[in-house]
């Protein structure tokens, strides 16, 4: 029983002190996520204005009928 502890122990101290292999700086994430942003705002304002003509053109031929 002894022994089962003590494997324990010892595999919870490889994990704590295990470093992960890839590392990301906080810089990086910062990075990441500015440019993610940036880009949803950008694809977004071209998506609510192509979508804005497609309703136009679709009311205006409902109209027309």
């Amino acid at each position: 029983m002894p022994a089962r502890l003590d494997l324990m122990a010892n595999s919870r101290d490889m994990i704590i002190r295990k470093t992960p292999r890839y590392l990301v700086s906080a810089w990086t994430c910062s990075k990441i996520g500015l440019a993610s942003f940036s880009l949803g705002v950008i694809v977004g304002f071209a998506l609510k204005s192509s979508i804005r003509r497609f309703v136009e053109r679709l009311l205006n031929k409902m109209k027309d009928d």
